[in-house]
């Protein structure tokens, strides 16, 4: 089971799908498709505005958290709030920033 709380603090279990997508204004957001048919029930996870590079490290974040704790560390459940994903993004930006080219 995955359980994510949003930014906006709502709770949302088992998503079928997390994807970056335009909001109606246009603004990228990340989404979650909720739906247990073909027709997607989209669920805003972020709120504020980020640019296309940190909504991708954001979304790569969710993954790799998803993906160690399901898989890796054998937990039957994985809560991520909105907020861990932010912070490991952000040091995940910073390190790459910190990567000083040799050639």
């Amino acid at each position: 089971m995955i359980i994510i709380q949003t930014e906006a603090g709502a709770i949302i279990t088992d998503p079928k799908e997390i994807y970056i997508d335009k909001d109606l204004d246009g603004h990228l957001h990340i989404y979650a498709d909720l739906s247990s048919t073909d027709r997607v029930k989209a669920v805003k996870l972020t709120v504020f505005d980020y640019s296309k590079e940190d909504l991708g490290l954001m979304l790569e974040t969710m993954y790799k958290t998803m993906n160690a704790r399901l898989f890796f560390d054998k937990h039957p459940h994985c809560i991520i709030t909105m907020e861990e994903v932010l912070r490991g993004a952000s040091w995940e930006r910073m390190g790459k920033r910190l990567v000083v080219s040799h050639d």
